[in-house]
C-alpha cells in the first residue's frame, strides 16, 4: 500500500507539471464536500442528519473526445450518528481513486455531463500511518456528474461518488454486506495548455 501511495504522488505531481506544457489535455480541480456511511448500522445515503466533512484534490487526462481518466484524493471524515442507536462510530480517511469517466456531450459543450467508473483505496487514520489493518480497497467507485464552463479555463465541477468497500469492519459490526460510502463534492477545476481539450 506504500508503494501505491508513493506512485499516486509522483504521478499527480508529474501531470501537475507536465500539465501547462501539453495541448490542455490536463485539467487539475479542488473539490470539497460531505460524506455519508450506509451499512450495519444503518443507512444515511441522502440523510442529512449528521455532516462529515472532506476535500480533495482531482487531476484529469483527456483521452479523446468524449473519454478522461481521472484520479482524486480525498481527505476527511465519515461516520454514522444517530440518537436511539446502540452505536455511533466517526473515522478519518484518506481515499486514492482512479476512475474512466465518459462525457456525455464533446469538450465544445458549455454544460457536460458524465459518468464514472474504477477502483481504489482508502486509509483510515489521521496521521497517514500506513498499516494493511488501516487499509480498505474500493471496488469497484462509480458515479456521475457535471462540468459548467465558467471560462476557458476555469469549470465548476458538481459530482457524486459512491465507494463500495470490500471490507466490513469500519463501522464495528460484521454483518451481511460490505460498509458503502457516498461523496457529495463540489468543486473548481482549471485546464492547461494552449487549447480547449480537457475537462
Amino acid at each position: 500500500m506504500k508503494k501505491f501511495l508513493v506512485v499516486c504522488t509522483c504521478l499527480v505531481l508529474t501531470l501537475i507539471i507536465n500539465g501547462q506544457t501539453i495541448d490542455k489535455k490536463w485539467n487539475v480541480g479542488l473539490h470539497g464536500g460531505t460524506s455519508q456511511y450506509s451499512g450495519d448500522l444503518g443507512s444515511s445515503f441522502y440523510k442529512f442528519n449528521t455532516w462529515y466533512w472532506l476535500g480533495g484534490i482531482s487531476v484529469s487526462r483527456y483521452l479523446v473526445s468524449n473519454f478522461d481518466l481521472n484520479m482524486l484524493i480525498t481527505k476527511g471524515t465519515v461516520g454514522y450518528n444517530k440518537e436511539g442507536v446502540i452505536r455511533n462510530f466517526s473515522s478519518n480517511f484518506t481515499s486514492v481513486l482512479l476512475n474512466a469517466r465518459f462525457n456525455l456531450l464533446g469538450p465544445e459543450s458549455f454544460v457536460r455531463p458524465y459518468l464514472f467508473v474504477g477502483a481504489g483505496a482508502m486509509l483510515f487514520d489521521k496521521d497517514l500511518n500506513i498499516t494493511e489493518a488501516k487499509v480498505d480497497y474500493v471496488a469497484p467507485s462509480f458515479g456521475g456528474g457535471i462540468n459548467i464552463k465558467l471560462g476557458q479555463l476555469v469549470m465548476l465541477n458538481l459530482q457524486e461518488t459512491f465507494l463500495y468497500s470490500t471490507s466490513d469492519l469500519r463501522d464495528g459490526l460484521a454483518g451481511k454486506s460490505n460498509d458503502m460510502y457516498l461523496f457529495h463534492t463540489a468543486g473548481f477545476t482549471f485546464n492547461f495548455g494552449k487549447s480547449i481539450g480537457a475537462e
